[in-house]
């Protein structure tokens, strides 16, 4: 292949191939649609997509980075490249221009995702100084094998215990259940073993917009329990299907620290899956864990799920950080 050429995103020409890449090389359930929708509403953190092709103009890459929403000097990147077009200077192409990209920005801190099902993606991250700061496992389960019964019992039990298992649905989906969400969100995935303690959402209005008020999201997929005499909100699992997807994901089941070893994660999580199984017409549901979170791998053994490729997260420090 003659050296390719890069040039900008074409909305209408590219973002189908780039979708195609997302799902196939990086396991993320993207469609157009869903790409299209996040460069609109979040134009303003993009910092470029720009996509290589080559001389009959057929993608064979792209690059993609967007500024963290709450450290301007960090951002986020997507570099992927066609199976049959690698180890011929694609991706030093495209990486070299992502980071001349970085650099006009201001950034000095870029974060990547890398699949762990291939080692030549890592060993491509490492040769060009990139380090691991954490391994995310892949887990899967078939929802039909799942025996609910002893499940049933237990959320039972746990009722007797004073403890209430409901959803987002049931509870109206109104404004403040939604910040009761949030606020459990925050504080068990902050709380998250193997995490580095630091927040997914900046307050309850960016929570509502990139969660609640996203295509996604189902309040009957929105698991909660909710302690009667305290009133307060202390697990969850969440499971949704993404649109072109053959598979549910359970997006996140966090218990608050304070009410942990009791068994809400694994009933909670059992209703969300039976959710998943009754509702959502899939046969797979996929999860992904921090490799250091052994009590939820723990929680999903039990419940059958088994281990299936999950990805690295590197970072590369840029001229102007401390050790760059």
């Amino acid at each position: 292949m003659n050296t390719p050429i890069l040039r900008q995103l074409d909305f209408d020409k590219d973002l189908a191939a780039v979708a195609a890449l997302f799902v196939s090389e990086m396991d993320e359930a993207e469609s157009v649609e869903s790409l299209r929708k996040f460069l609109e509403e979040h134009g303003d953190r993009n910092l470029g997509v720009h996509v290589a092709v080559d001389e009959k103009d057929n993608l064979v890459g792209f690059n993609w980075l967007f500024r963290d929403k709450e450290i301007p000097e960090r951002a986020q990147a997507y570099l992927v490249v066609q199976p049959e077009c690698r180890k011929q200077g694609v991706g030093r192409l495209l990486l070299a221009d992502l980071e001349n990209a970085a650099c006009q920005a201001g950034i000095l801190d870029v974060r990547s995702t890398v699949p762990d099902k291939n080692p030549e993606y890592l060993r491509f991250a490492k040769d060009h100084a990139c380090e691991v700061l954490k391994h995310v496992i892949g887990m899967e389960l078939n929802p039909a094998l799942l025996d609910l019964e002893p499940f049933k019992n237990l959320v039972q039990a746990l009722e007797a215990q004073g403890f209430h298992f409901t959803s987002m649905l049931a509870l109206g989906d109104t404004p403040g259940a939604r910040e009761n969400l949030f606020r459990l969100n925050d504080t068990a995935s902050s709380q998250t073993m193997g995490s580095d303690g630091e927040h997914s959402w900046t307050d309850f209005e960016d929570f509502n917009q990139s969660v609640c008020e996203s295509d996604w999201y189902k309040p009957a997929g929105q698991l909660v329990v909710i302690e009667r005499q305290t009133g307060r909100w202390v697990a969850m699992s969440a499971i949704t299907r993404f649109e072109g997807s053959d598979y549910a994901y359970n997006l996140f089941t966090g218990v608050d620290e304070n009410y942990r070893g009791r068994g809400l994660a694994r009933a909670v999580k059992a209703l969300a899956l039976e959710y998943a199984r009754d509702n959502l017409g899939v046969t797979r549901v996929r999860t992904h864990h921090l490799e250091a979170n052994l009590p939820m791998i723990a929680v999903d053994r039990h419940l059958g799920y088994e281990v299936i490729p999950g990805y690295y997260t590197v970072r590369k420090v840029l001229p102007g950080m401390p050790g760059g």
